[in-house]
């Protein structure tokens, strides 16, 4: 819905310069009523959708629907809509920004009960598939944009020739419109690659993959899944997921490996040449501090079981790790309930109070190193600087800046003509 509100807003802000291009004399008003249609059919989707088709298929049902209805009252209900719609749309932004900024602050709902941001458009960047595209789309509009710019800046030069660079072609509509994808194009591209660096986590597919298996685990398991665990002394781990249940404490690790992933006496090796590491040693240190927390809360006869998954659907398993189960994510819940019983529920209730006040959730904040910062920054600037240019010298040629310089320029060249 969100993705829908965006694009409706820009297709009206596209739709508002268009009219005052191709209208001649059309006034504000009437550039407004035609602008508007967008969001009148992003009103009726959203009314529809909301209200009257529910479940899995209601963005198509509600899509026909609204194909039907949107010719006939978009354009009736987009003026009395737009500013109600224009409001939803900079809430968003701004909740937005702050989601990337703050991810971890909390906002009042309607019941005045604080929760997690829930218009966190850019969510996605929490997947690793999606979160590239930023990058990739930016690429592909700087791409594109920049041919078209090339290629409608000559047709127009040609059908003006021999003047260039006249007014009516700089001013024209798409040259001018291919000029701004690519600028924006290209700042997408800088800001993706930051992003990516700070936000991509390719192991987050696997645990949401585990996180979805556990779901079917079965009462009396308590589950908590991205925690840091941390001892009195400081001692600190990070845990993809933690079961507290009949079966004792197990501790797992997801990893996202393709191809064969062979268990010997010396480690574990990989087929593929795609990185990763052994995370034995990652799984040891995870059960020696959950083993700590528990020996300090006079609990150290708890049997604490390790678990490496891996939820790969191409992944092929050949032997298996000397001191944890291995296992695919298919036998993950059969590999939980072969263990042994060994708590009873109230052990289980008190490990999983000890557990809350020794532990808090683990926010993925990779930082950016500042070199990198730095780099992309001055790509975004030096862009917005050549845009601006561009702007004042051929868009708006009699713009009170360009003034300013023809003026220094002057005094300039008379200085040095006066030397």
């Amino acid at each position: 819905m969100k993705v829908f509100l965006f694009f409706s807003v820009v297709f009206s802000v596209f739709l508002f310069y268009l009219s005052g291009e191709f209208m001649a004399g059309a006034s504000l008003w009437e550039r407004y009523f035609i602008a508007s249609t967008p969001l009148g059919f992003y009103t009726i989707f959203y009314i529809v959708r909301t209200y009257i088709f529910r479940g899995d298929k209601s963005g198509c049902l509600s899509f026909l629907f609204v194909i039907l209805l949107a010719p006939i009252f978009s354009m009736i209900i987009g003026p009395f809509a737009a500013p109600f719609v224009i409001i939803s749309f900079v809430k968003n932004v701004y909740l937005s920004l702050t989601y990337l900024v703050f991810p971890e602050k909390k906002y009042k709902n309607k019941k005045g009960r604080k929760e997690k941001n829930p218009y966190a458009w850019l969510k996605f960047l929490e997947m690793s598939k999606d979160i590239t595209m930023v990058e990739k789309l930016g690429y592909a509009a700087a791409v594109v944009g920049g041919v078209g710019f090339v290629l409608t800046f000559l047709w127009e030069g040609i059908k003006s020739f021999p003047y260039l660079f006249s007014e009516n072609v700089t001013r024209s509509f798409f040259p001018l419109f291919f000029f701004i994808v690519v600028v924006l194009g290209i700042i997408a591209y800088h800001v993706g690659k930051v992003l990516k660096e700070k936000y991509y986590n390719p192991g987050l597919i696997g645990e949401k993959s585990t996180e979805h298996h556990l779901k079917f685990l079965g009462d009396g398991y308590r589950v908590f899944h991205n925690l840091d665990v941390f001892t009195s002394s400081g001692q600190k781990q990070q845990l993809d997921h933690l079961i507290v249940g009949p079966k004792g404490v197990i501790h797992i690790d997801s990893k996202h490996y393709k191809g064969e992933i062979i268990f010997t006496d010396h480690g574990m090796e990989r087929s593929t040449k795609s990185g990763g590491h052994d995370p034995s040693g990652q799984m040891m240190r995870h059960e020696q501090v959950m083993k700590k927390v528990l020996r300090e809360h006079n609990f150290g006869h708890v049997q604490v079981t390790g678990i490496i998954n891996f939820t790969h659907p191409h992944c092929t398993l050949i032997g298996s790790s000397p001191s944890f189960i291995t296992v695919t994510v298919d036998r993950l819940l059969t590999a939980i309930h072969e263990l042994p019983d060994s708590l009873s529920r109230e052990h289980v209730k008190k490990i999983v109070q000890i557990i809350k006040t020794n532990s808090k959730e683990s926010v993925f904040n990779k930082k950016v190193p500042l070199p990198m910062y730095v780099h992309h920054g001055l790509f975004v600037g030096l862009t917005l600087f050549v845009a601006i240019l561009y702007v004042i010298y051929f868009v708006v040629p009699d713009h009170p800046i360009l003034a300013i310089v023809n003026a220094i320029e002057a005094k300039i060249s008379q200085s040095v003509m006066n030397q």
